[in-house]
């Protein structure tokens, strides 16, 4: 699996972490969440 390193505000990375459930990391709440939005945006179109 490849890596790239983002920079986000303390801000960002705070609100990700209340996000997170019992035992996901960061990379598991932002891959949840933007499946979230892409099923949004079908539902949208």
């Amino acid at each position: 699996m490849e890596h790239t390193t983002l920079t986000i505000s303390e801000n960002a990375y705070k609100s990700l972490s209340k996000l997170k459930g019992e035992g996901e990391s960061i990379n598991e709440v932002t891959e949840r969440l933007t499946k979230r939005l892409d099923l949004a945006e079908f539902v949208e179109s």
